[in-house]
């Protein structure tokens, strides 16, 4: 398993920096493109479900931030944050999509975000 906390990365627990070391660990985790596909599919579908249970809106902002959760495998927020910029969607509206998809259990609710 791989983490990333603090601009850190862990496997399996313990620091490394070795890129070598993180790719492998990254492949593990992975069983196939295909399976990461249906994983961004399954992800997509899990948030709009979520959105449209809690009746909230779905609006241009959202569907660009799952689009952008959706492209990427480990995220932070700082991360989530730093793309949303340069979409032009607020801070706000980006730290509020990952309150969200902690409410919707979809992400787990330590500080760095894993899908």
């Amino acid at each position: 398993m791989i983490t990333i906390s603090n601009n850190k990365v862990f496997v399996q627990g313990k620091p490394t920096n070795d890129p070598t070391l993180i790719g492998l660990a990254v492949l593990d985790s992975l069983d196939s493109k295909e399976n990461m596909v249906a994983n961004h599919s399954d992800r997509r579908d899990k948030i709009n479900a979520y959105i449209k249970a809690k009746r909230l809106r779905n609006t241009l902002e959202r569907r660009n931030l799952i689009d952008i959760v959706c492209s990427m495998f480990i995220f932070s927020s700082e991360e989530l944050i730093e793309r949303a910029e340069k979409l032009h969607i607020s801070r706000a509206s980006a730290y509020n999509f990952t309150v969200l998809l902690k409410d919707a259990n979809i992400v787990s609710k330590k500080e760095h975000l894993f899908i």
